[in-house]
Formats: C-alpha cells, sequence, structure tokens
C-alpha cells in the first residue's frame, strides 16, 4: 500500500466514530512507525487526529509523529497543523520535542499573512453561503488551535492575542458584509403545504431574534443536516418548519424557509428536563 493508505482505515473509522479493535489499530501503528519518514504533512496530522478522535493513545506512534512535524512543521497546512496540536492534548499526551514550542513561532510568523488573505476575500468577494463556510472553517482551525495551546502547558499570551485578533478582524468583516440575500441566494423556497392537525403548535415566546415554540406530540422537529432525509411525512407526523412558515413571512425570516439552513432552528429541549 502506499504510505498515505496506512492511516485511512483509522479515520474513516475516526469519522464513522467507530473505535476499531485494539488488533488493528496496533497493526497500523506499527506500520506507520516503519514507514513514518515517508508520510506527507497532511498523513501526519490525519494520523495524530484519528488516534485522538477515537480516544487510542498509542504513545510510540503520535511521539514519532511529534518529532517527524517538528522538522516539517513549514510544510503543514493551517487546518493540518491545528489537526495535529489538537490530538495530544486531547489524549494528555505530554511530548519531549518542542513541538508546541516551534508551531507557536511559525504561528505568530504566519498568521498575520493568513488572516490578511481571509479579511481581503471578505473585502473583494460577496458573502456567499459558500465562502460564509470556507471562512468558518478557517475560523473552525484558529479556535483548535486556542483550545490547543491553552492546554499545552506552555506559556501562550502573545499567540492567544494573535488569534484573538485575528478571530475578532474576521467577525467583524462577516458582520459588515453577510446579507440574508447573500447567505441563502439559491435555497429560499416558497412555503411547505402543511397537513391539518387536531393539536398545533404554540408560540410562547417572540423577541426580535429568537422565538419559542411548545409543539404536541406528532410534530416533528424537522430540522436536518443538509442530505440527510426528513423522516416526518413518512412516520404521519407533522413539520415543525411548516407552523414558523404560517408565522413568519419570509422577507422577515429568509432562515425559516431555506432547509439547508435547517430551516433556522437551533436547539430543542423536552419539556420535562427544561
Amino acid at each position: 500500500s502506499q504510505p498515505q493508505d496506512l492511516g485511512n482505515a483509522v479515520r474513516r473509522c475516526a469519522k464513522a466514530e467507530t473505535v476499531p479493535g485494539r488488533p488493528s489499530t496496533e497493526a497500523t501503528a506499527r506500520a506507520c512507525l516503519a514507514r513514518m519518514s515517508e508520510l506527507q504533512s497532511q498523513n501526519l496530522a490525519m494520523t495524530a487526529w484519528a488516534y485522538a478522535t477515537l480516544g487510542v493513545s498509542d504513545q510510540p506512534l503520535l511521539s514519532a509523529v511529534a518529532t517527524i512535524a517538528v522538522g516539517r512543521l513549514r510544510e503543514f497546512a493551517l487546518h493540518d497543523l491545528a489537526n495535529l496540536l489538537w490530538a495530544y492534548p486531547t489524549l494528555e499526551l505530554q511530548v519531549d520535542c518542542a513541538l508546541f514550542a516551534s508551531s507557536k513561532e511559525l504561528l505568530l510568523q504566519r498568521l498575520p499573512a493568513e488572516v490578511g488573505k481571509v479579511l481581503a476575500r471578505l473585502s473583494g468577494e460577496e458573502v456567499t453561503c459558500q465562502l460564509a463556510t470556507e471562512i468558518s472553517e478557517f475560523a473552525s482551525s484558529l479556535l483548535e488551535l486556542a483550545w490547543a495551546f491553552a492546554f499545552s502547558g506552555q506559556e501562550t499570551k502573545d499567540l492567544s492575542d494573535a488569534l484573538r485578533a485575528g478571530l475578532a478582524a474576521i467577525a467583524r468583516k462577516l458582520d459588515e458584509g453577510c446579507s440574508a440575500s447573500s447567505l441563502l441566494r439559491g435555497q429560499i423556497a416558497g412555503p411547505a403545504p402543511c397537513k391539518e392537525a387536531k393539536e398545533t403548535p404554540s408560540l410562547v415566546l417572540d423577541l426580535p431574534d429568537i422565538a419559542v415554540v411548545l409543539k404536541p406530540p406528532q410534530w416533528e422537529v424537522d430540522a436536518r443536516p443538509p442530505g440527510e432525509p426528513s423522516t416526518g411525512e413518512e412516520a404521519g407526523t407533522f413539520r415543525i418548519s411548516c407552523f414558523l412558515q404560517s408565522c413568519f413571512p419570509q422577507d422577515r425570516c429568509p432562515l425559516i424557509y431555506s432547509r439547508e439552513q435547517q430551516y433556522g432552528i437551533i436547539h430543542r429541549l423536552d419539556v420535562p428536563s427544561s
């Protein structure tokens, strides 16, 4: 197999949140150790991330990954470096090499330029849903780095300040450039037809930026990630999105008409626990 294929099985398990048996993870670790020098930076980060996600603490493998990575840090994309560094405090592993210290120095050099590129895009392009998603992924990497260093035992105030300043600048640009029309272009559909029900939900709180709905049984909170089908009609239930669309006009609350944005539904609480 190719060197980059060694960690793919563990990565697939991590994505599926399925922990493979110990013989499998140990065999993969041995294979990775034998060909460690052949792994690309992305594969090093992926291997560390996958083992940490699965909660498998293989000290020899992850120490070797850290040692190899220190000498090749400039090859790492920002999100790969974030995944790599996140793995060690997640598993509560201490590394003997200068992984965090060297990464800190590199990040202090790279962050201004990396954040500058993002700010330039936000200044020069319309903030569409696709662009907002890409910027969100970049911001998530910055947050992942902040978390990793917070638990690294290193003195990181200067890096924390740089990460905070970058995130704040990006947030301000997003606030300036975002609009419902640009973010939701092509996602808005007309109101969905609603079936008649003996009991209907009630709007118990309606504030300018949030509403609270009390729903009776047989009404489904049909917020689903993109690509995941709703089961409401198949199960004979009623969809809460239909009720919301009957309460709020599209020009006032466009999110409620966008399935890709999960109809603007942000949380569900059961009555006994709320």
